[in-house]
């Protein structure tokens, strides 16, 4: 009986330790608090309406299934309510218009094309850069993505149009940045372009500043990223920025982070043009003057989760910020001190997240490889 007694306090004990290392494992193992949430197995968009707590799959439109392929754009209409626009590497284009809850294949002769990115021009009108035949080009429509008609084309086969922009408070000013690193720009809402520069690595992503359209950042690849203040017409490059002036102002180059160069996503706050986030293979990387001086947010990031590849202000409440790396979407509510994590139990990275402007709870994941 005794020996009995024992042995049961010895297994007791050691089921307690086993609890204890387990909850310490699960408290600071990994190096980040939070929750986890289990999304399903597959890729297509993800759409939160609490503002991140609880997020649903979305993979088809009718039914075409759009799972497989890689997310590339995530585009909202600002000036139409609900309507949302979906770019994929091979699966064309989609739009919703009931703030993203159901969503239409649209675009004649798009329908298993790669369409890069998408720029939303006022009105029914809207451009979107897509690989046809063997090599990038523009298409332009007037009718909400129903019938395209080509306005620009790569010169050479094997180079795409990757990115789009337009500002918000001009519809005749359009950028588009190529692989070859080549950047064109159109006056005229995209009918005619002309050779703006020729940068050294392939253009990612250009944003112009939702406050200033004379202000535009791009990303060029693995060399950082370059700024103008007029509109796109000229640029220096920020990454070249060794020795900062002012050293006692915080912060530092980008040059002078590890990997701060890999820039995958930039995020400009909505009401001031010299607030930038970049979602670097550095980490999360904030700058308060246009990008001359950077400092990185406390992510609690897992060993191995960097790179950071997407990243976002919500545009109501810019204090909001939302980034996502590894299996993690992380979340701030006090511009950047303090994180919440979600992780999604699936395979397909976390590439792209947009939040709306005109639903503070509406939050959007687009997934890829």
């Amino acid at each position: 009986m005794r020996i009995a007694f024992l042995i049961l306090l010895v297994a007791l004990g050691i089921g307690l330790a086993v609890t204890f290392v387990r909850f310490l494992v699960g408290a600071v193992g990994d190096g980040d608090a939070g929750r986890s949430f289990g999304a399903g197995t597959d890729g297509g968009v993800y759409v939160s309406n609490d503002g991140g707590e609880v997020f649903a799959q979305h993979t088809q439109a009718g039914d075409r299934d759009f799972s497989r392929f890689d997310i590339l754009a995530l585009v909202e209409d600002s000036q139409r309510l609900g309507r949302w626009w979906i770019a994929t590497e091979g699966a064309g284009l989609y739009r919703s218009d009931d703030a993203a809850s159901t969503w239409t294949l649209v675009g004649e002769g798009l329908e298993r094309a790669t369409v890069r990115s998408v720029a939303l021009a006022g009105g029914s009108t809207l451009l979107v850069s897509v690989d046809s035949g063997d090599r990038g080009r523009v298409w332009k429509s007037f009718d909400d993505g129903a019938t395209f008609r080509e306005t620009y084309s790569a010169a050479r086969e094997g180079v795409w149009v990757n990115t789009l922009a337009v500002p918000a408070q001009d519809a005749t000013r359009v950028l588009a940045g190529l692989s070859d690193g080549l950047l064109v720009g159109s006056s005229d809402g995209g009918e005619s372009w002309t050779k703006l520069t020729q940068f050294s690595a392939e253009v990612r992503a250009i944003r112009f500043a939702p406050s200033d359209p004379a202000v535009v950042y791009a990303l060029t690849e693995g060399q950082g990223m370059v700024r103008s203040r007029d509109r796109g017409q000229t640029w220096e490059d920020l990454a070249q920025l060794f020795n900062v002036p002012d050293a006692g102002t915080e912060g530092k180059a980008l040059s002078q982070f590890s990997r701060g160069r890999d820039v995958f996503a930039i995020a400009v706050h909505p009401y001031d043009a010299q607030q930038l986030l970049l979602a670097t293979a550095a980490g999360l990387l904030r700058s308060s003057d246009g990008g001359t001086r950077f400092v990185e947010l406390p992510v609690p990031l897992r060993p191995g989760a960097l790179p950071v590849r997407a990243v976002a202000f919500l545009p109501t409440n810019p204090s909001v910020l939302y980034a996502t790396a590894g299996d993690g979407l992380y979340t701030s509510f006090d511009g950047g001190v303090n994180f919440r994590v979600t992780r999604f139990s699936i395979s397909p990275k976390l590439t792209i997240v947009a939040s709306s402007a005109a639903d503070a709870r509406l939050l959007l994941i687009g997934t890829g490889n």
